[in-house]
């Protein structure tokens, strides 16, 4: 039998909202056992329950429906109950009813509203309902309202609205809009597929624009659930018409974890013929389908392989060997000229982009200012023969292959979320799929160029120069939405502060600023100045950081330090278990790029280009800055980035003892931010309010797989690790020890799972690093064994005995080995390779 969900309630023409309280409670196993022992009889109950509310009236025909009671709260006003099907305890539903719509508040008892521990759409959306006592001793009046007609309920309503009111102003009770807090509260929508988030009319209003659409919007403006709507509207319109598969759509992210999180929230709302996989997936996959289709001969995925794809991780690690660059260049920085400009640009076609081409770029197509560009190139020049000639594959070259190809079959209908990850390349090739006819297709993109700290590969004037030169459509840029549903409202104040402090060229979201949906304030992001080592043990002793409360730093000699110090800090405080303080949660900005957490700690954010903002924000420095122009507008970027990482709490820690901290007199970018009003002193009880969001092993999986989509796999292994599934941590970790070149333990990890044909493939690798490694070869040997392959287990034993014969150098017992060796090989009939053992 499935599970119950909210989706199970027959709504009878009722439109139905919910809280996020709401939605946690009903699914946490604890509070639905005090309604009824079996928190699964408890769920059917309350649906039960909730469809018979819906049933008591039909909307458009009676204005509410009639069950439960009408109070009035003290300071409150007056809200809606319903009694709750229990035993042994006292459980009510808090609810409101506006036209056509029911609006579930959350579960009560005789206490009040009960509250768990929130996630952070609980603690941003919710939080304002914590300002209302809904106790049962704040109870000024009650009507009950069960099968009276409308007329009644309306006069019971009147005179409770005119009691309110006298009592107002008589005795100067203070009253809050509890209907106001209701609407802002419930922002889920409950529908027979289970629970969506609810749009808001600016987000309705985003629906309806007119195709093509580029649609920006930062994190938590809800512009993908925006790009779904659109997407759902234009599939569900099709499958009505054609009951068919629409080879002529598709829905494209970068990345794969999107993908499939997209496929999961459309997946209820198809019919299951429908195969949502071949329409809604990765970038990567659809071009790899493309060119297979187009030509029969080709094998993609033979020719572009998982394991030898170049990212990030592979150019840093070639990045590390470069001693004469490691301290003066940013190595994500150069990566993203690398793979957005020098590669991904329309002038490259997907080759390694000229030197006279590459300088002879405009200034803002670059993430480097003209003057370095030279030596950028010489840099990247040498990457780009280290990745030949490690035979590693790029995606723009996925993109020109694309391009190159001639294609019978047109798409109609191309959306594509989190655009700003294109290159210009890949967004060519996507525009020339569209129809030439240049009419009658569907082109919608959204994108949030926050997510980019570096400005090397998109920018949106040349989507609507190339959609006209390609398909002679002409296209603009769509209103922003402004409107962040995600965090509270100091958190935004302070993104705004540096939004206002960019120039309108570098402005993330154009021209206006974020607002806040949440109506609560949150709390003010604050910010502690100490020593390094003060700092850390600070943390280290209330378990910081966690998976839901990381550090991030603005560079990778940063993150380096931070871990050592907390490794070192856990040692001397005898921290040895798990669950503590992880180091693996320590990232720099561009790796917490695209991701979001409860909280976060900022670690000396202004620390970049030698603590440029710092400087710039220093009353007698800044003047002495008219070369550093483009350098700040890139710090800005990192700020905003780093602080719209978090959705509720913000920690930002300044080391007291670094010379750039003692020669400036402090912080003046900490000073700045203090005058400005969106930062406060804070105190050592914050590191406890960091620290103190609990995560349910579900929620841990789910940011242990976010981390796994960025390819952060020891993240996701830690997250994991304290999730409890140790099976997955494990599969992470083996992620992790390939992506550090550590094949030797990735193969013994892989052993330990079972997963032998993984093992084999690392132990070879190890092997190819290192042909002297010991462990490695027994270790290969003894997976040929588990595997059958008693011929590959015999060579590598006669190889292993033979190479250790030459080892003794003619001593004692060589004779014996080289005898061992040739006996190995004539067992497996290789009496060429015997006949030389013997002979020595």
């Amino acid at each position: 039998m499935s599970r119950v969900t909210l989706g199970d309630i027959r709504r009878n023409g009722w439109k139905i909202s919910c809280t996020a309280d709401m939605v946690e409670s009903f699914e946490n196993n604890q509070i639905m056992s005090r309604i009824f022992p079996n928190a699964e009889e408890a769920r059917r109950r309350i649906i039960v329950t909730i469809s018979e509310l819906c049933a008591s009236a039909k909307p458009g025909t009676r204005k509410y429906p009639r069950k439960g009671k009408i109070k009035w709260f003290k300071g409150a006003g007056k809200i809606r109950e319903l009694d709750l099907p229990n035993k042994n305890y006292d459980a009510r539903l808090l609810w409101s009813c506006k036209f056509r719509e029911i609006q579930l508040l959350g579960i009560s008892d005789h206490k009040g509203l009960i509250r768990i521990s929130r996630s952070a759409t609980g603690r941003v959306h919710n939080t304002i309902t914590d300002e209302f006592d809904f106790s049962e001793d704040n109870v000024l009046d009650e009507k009950v309202i069960e099968g009276l007609s409308d007329e009644k309920i309306a006069q019971i309503e009147r005179e409770m609205d005119e009691k309110i009111k006298i009592a107002k102003e008589q005795l100067k009770l203070e009253y809050r809009d509890i209907q106001a807090a209701v609407d802002r509260a419930t922002v889920w929508l409950i529908t027979p597929h289970g629970t969506e988030i609810k749009l808001t009319d600016e987000q309705n209003k985003a629906v309806g624009y007119p195709t093509p659409m580029l649609l920006p919007g930062v994190a938590g403006t809800g512009k993908s659930t925006v790009l779904q709507k659109r997407f759902r509207n234009d599939l569900e319109g099709w499958i009505r018409e054609n009951k068919k598969q629409p080879v002529h759509m598709v829905y494209l992210t970068l990345n794969p974890r999107l993908a499939a999180v997209t496929i999961s929230e459309i997946m209820p709302y198809v019919p299951d013929w429908l195969d949502l996989e071949d329409i809604v997936m990765d970038l990567e996959k659809w071009m790899k389908i493309s060119i297979a289709k187009a030509d029969a001969s080709y094998d993609p995925e033979e020719d572009y392989k998982v394991n030898k794809r170049a990212d990030f991780y592979f150019f840093r690690k070639w990045f590390k060997d470069q001693p004469d660059i490691r301290t003066s260049f940013d190595p994500a920085q150069l990566w993203e000229e690398y793979r957005g400009v020098l590669k991904g640009s329309s002038e490259s076609n997907g080759k390694f982009l000229g030197k006279d081409a590459y300088l002879g770029l405009p200034g803002r197509r670059g993430a480097f200012e003209k003057r370095r560009r030279e030596i950028v190139h010489q840099i990247l020049s040498k990457f780009d023969k280290h990745r030949i000639e490690q035979g590693v594959w790029l995606d723009q070259e996925l993109a020109s292959r694309v391009l190159m190809l001639d294609y019978k079959e047109t798409l109609s209908n191309i959306y594509v979320d989190e655009v700003q990850d294109l290159t210009e390349l890949q967004t060519r090739a996507l525009i020339s799929r569209l129809p030439e006819s240049g009419e009658g297709f569907v082109f919608d993109l959204t994108g949030d160029v926050s997510q980019q700290v570096y400005p090397s590969g998109f920018r949106w004037q040349d989507i609507g120069k190339m959609l006209h030169e390609i398909r002679g459509m002409n296209i603009r840029k769509s209103e922003p939405l402004n409107i962040n549903y995600r965090s509270g409202k100091n958190l935004i104040e302070m993104a705004n502060w540096v939004l206002q402090e960019m120039d309108e060229r570098n402005r993330i979201i154009g021209e206006g600023l974020q607002q806040a949906y949440a109506a609560n304030d949150g709390a003010m992001p604050s910010v502690i100045s100490a020593s390094k080592i003060e700092l850390v043990d600070k943390m280290v002793e209330v378990g910081l950081p966690k998976a839901h409360s990381p550090i991030i730093a603005r560079d990778g000699e940063q993150v380096l330090e931070i871990k050592k110090m907390i490794d070192e800090s856990k040692k001397m405080a005898g921290q040895f278990t798990e669950g503590g303080s992880r180091s693996e949660f320590v990232f720099t900005v561009s790796e917490a790029k695209g991701l979001e957490f409860p909280h976060v700690i900022l670690w000396d954010i202004g620390a970049g280009s030698d603590n440029l903002l710092k400087r710039w924000s220093h009353e007698k420095k800044k003047d002495f800055l008219e070369e550093e122009e483009w350098n700040i507008q890139l710090e800005l970027r990192h700020l905003f980035v780093g602080i719209t990482r978090a959705r509720v709490l913000l920690l930002s820690l300044t080391p007291s003892d670094s010379p750039e901290y003692i020669s400036l007199g402090g912080n003046p970018l900490d000073d700045s931010l203090l005058e400005g009003g969106v930062l406060a002193r804070g105190e050592d009880a914050d590191f406890n309010r960091i620290a103190e969001v609990s995560m349910n092993a579900e929620e841990l999986l789910r940011m242990a797989d976010s981390y796994a989509s960025q390819g952060m796999y020891e993240a996701a292994f830690a997250a994991a690790e304290e999730a409890g599934d140790e099976t997955k941590a494990a599969r992470y970790k083996i992620l992790s020890l390939d992506q550090q070149g550590e094949y030797y333990q990735a193969a013994l990890k892989s052993r330990d799972l079972d997963k032998n044909t993984d093992a084999l493939e690392f132990a070879q690798k190890a092997l190819e690093n290192d042909p002297d490694d010991i462990d490695a070869a027994v270790l290969l040997e003894e997976i040929y064994e588990t595997l059958g392959r008693s011929e590959d287990a015999a060579e590598m034993r006669a190889q292993r005995t033979y190479r250790n014969a030459g080892q003794q150098g003619g001593k004692q017992g060589s004779a014996s080995l080289y005898s061992l060796a040739a006996q190995e090989w004539d067992g497996i009939n290789k009496y060429d390779v015997s006949a030389e053992a013997w002979s020595r």
